[in-house]
């Protein structure tokens, strides 16, 4: 019994859930819970049916199901550390999924009395659980197109709702100065001044409810992801900007949660991930500890696997060596709690989707990255032939609609047409002279195309492994305006340069994160060849002890 009650301790003081809490409350939370054994196959709830308790996986594995029609959809493998029967019971409604032991299973469970009294007395529980089933909705029903194949999202949360309200203060501030302006214009006898000041007002409003608006949708546009591969803070700027900032787990060192005091007194906080290349700050989240919980969690499960996997990886090589059969690859240690869904397959690309990478700066093919120059650049080369063309057009254009007649229509026609053929070759000539300036990032290279229409091409690579460092510069308040600028890529004492591209930082980042995936590629093909070796020197030592045990068999058939 001791032994039982001392696994469920271990196993909630593992939880993200219960994150922050003392093992006084862990063990008390452990004393309130009750066992539930399932055998392989036995189900735990079924779709349809009303929720009463939630459940704690302590040891074994569960299938989540779901009917869709008549087919049935496998959503996620559950294990140790997840849960599950918390939407039922927060929401007062039926189960939508089926739950069914894949393993013999032990589960503790809290009825709906004892969750009531959890999820009231700790709010932040109830609001990392509220989080995690709307993640669940929204995931099945948005597409994140940037997620890995088989990369699953287990939390996405916003800013707290209490940072929207002091977020929006400055617009409320700047609408209600509105209300004092018109209640100058009331009290003016002038017309001609009270007709200004209702002006004045009126803008004023406006103007604060378009700040409020695009402070709201600023505040909804920004959110943390955590998936069991990496944090993700996406960050969209309304008509200005987007981007995507991201650490993957292998790389994360440590994680902290902090708040200030009126952080402490509406209930949020932050989380700082810190990495090898830097930090991110998941900024005023209601729930830090158990996010932070999160992390560290999918960081230890990124890190078992990892090790898991080098052990499966030796054995197999070893089997193969000794000539043994070898064995069904070895199951994932945990499947994810959340299944994206699947991925479509890829089409052949439309016409208007080549109209659309007509201007494009930067463009994805085939996992290679392929840069052009910011259309700041492209523009400075084309507003004269541009202007020229408009120019032509409207005279064409102006005689056939008799706006002037002192030119016969046939010489205007002939002078227009021939003009603008020479000017739209001119125009495409500097289209084509800034378009075939690329910067590629392959899987294994960068590349620097330089090549003229009609003229030279010039072709520079280097691996992605020699690069020593990285850096970017944006000169100018032109180039912070418009966020363009040039990255710098160190191979021995020779200088990569990406000049004039957009977001020269996002730039960097793609190639660093191209980097390190090829670094890791050339470090697993060295624990491949290190796994040879070892395999190498066991088989030796296997052929050396099964040679002497024959030799000694002999001997002893001579004796």
């Amino acid at each position: 019994m001791a032994e039982d009650k001392a696994q469920v301790i271990s196993v909630f003081s593992q939880m993200s859930l219960f994150k922050g809490l003392d093992m006084d409350t862990i063990a008390t939370l452990a004393d309130e819970s009750e066992n539930v054994y399932l055998k392989d196959g036995e189900t735990l709830f079924t779709q349809g049916e009303f929720g009463t308790c939630f459940y704690i996986i302590i040891s074994g594995k569960l299938r989540v199901s779901c009917k869709e029609g008549r087919a049935v959809k496998e959503l996620a493998i559950l294990s140790e550390c997840d849960y599950t029967g918390e939407e039922a019971l927060l929401y007062g409604k039926t189960h939508t999924t089926t739950v069914t032991a894949l393993t013999p299973t032990r589960l503790v469970c809290f009825n709906r009395l004892k969750f009531r009294r959890l999820s009231s007395t700790l709010p932040d529980i109830r609001s990392f659980l509220v989080a995690t089933v709307q993640t669940r909705k929204l995931v099945r029903q948005k597409r994140f197109d940037w997620l890995n194949e088989g990369e699953s999202i287990y939390l996405l949360a916003r800013r707290h709702i209490a940072y929207l309200f002091i977020y929006l203060i400055p617009p409320v501030i700047l609408a209600g100065l509105s209300v004092l302006v018109f209640l100058f214009a009331i009290g003016r006898e002038f017309q001609s001044v009270s007709s200004l000041a209702v002006w004045i007002g009126a803008f004023v409003l406006v103007v604060g409810i378009l700040w409020g608006i695009w402070r709201f949708v600023d505040w909804a546009n920004d959110y943390y992801i955590v998936t069991d591969q990496r944090v993700v803070w996406v960050e969209k700027v309304l008509l200005l900007y987007d981007s995507r900032e991201e650490a993957p787990m292998s790389t994360v060192l440590t994680v902290g949660a902090a708040s200030d005091y009126i952080g402490r007194v509406l209930g949020y906080g932050d989380v700082v991930v810190r990495t090898y290349t830097g930090e991110i700050v998941i900024e005023k989240v209601g729930f830090p500890e158990q996010l932070a919980g999160l992390i560290e969690e999918m960081v230890r499960r990124t890190k078992k696997l990892a090790k898991k996997d080098e052990v499966a990886a030796l054995e197999r090589v070893i089997r193969k060596r000794l000539g043994r059969t070898a064995e069904e690859e070895t199951e994932r240690a945990r499947e994810p709690r959340i299944l994206t869904r699947p991925q479509k397959l890829k089409k052949r690309p439309s016409r208007l989707l080549l109209l659309k990478n007509f201007f494009r700066v930067r463009i994805v093919e085939n996992g290679n990255i392929t840069f052009r120059k910011h259309w700041l650049l492209l523009l400075r080369r084309i507003w004269l032939p541009t202007l020229l063309l408009i120019g032509l057009f409207y005279i064409l254009i102006a005689r056939l609609l008799d706006v002037y007649v002192f030119l016969s229509t046939p010489s205007v026609v002939l002078f227009s047409l021939t003009f603008i053929f020479g000017v739209s070759l001119w125009w495409l000539y500097e289209y084509l002279d800034w378009g075939n300036d690329l910067y590629i990032v392959t899987e294994t290279q960068i590349i620097d195309v330089y090549k003229r229409p009609l003229g030279k091409e010039e072709k520079r690579t280097a691996q992605l492994e020699n690069i020593l460092s990285l850096e970017h510069h944006r000169r100018g308040i032109i180039g912070i305006l418009f966020n363009f600028g040039d990255v710098y890529a160190m191979i021995g004492a020779v200088k990569f340069t990406f000049d004039g591209v957009y977001a020269p930082a996002d730039v960097q980042r793609d190639i660093f994160l191209k980097m390190k995936e090829r670094k890791r590629q050339i470090k697993d093909a060295e624990t491949a060849a290190e796994r040879e070796r070892i395999a190498d020197w066991l088989e030796a030592y296997h052929h050396q002890v099964q040679d002497m045990n024959d030799q000694d068999d002999g001997n002893w058939r001579e004796y």
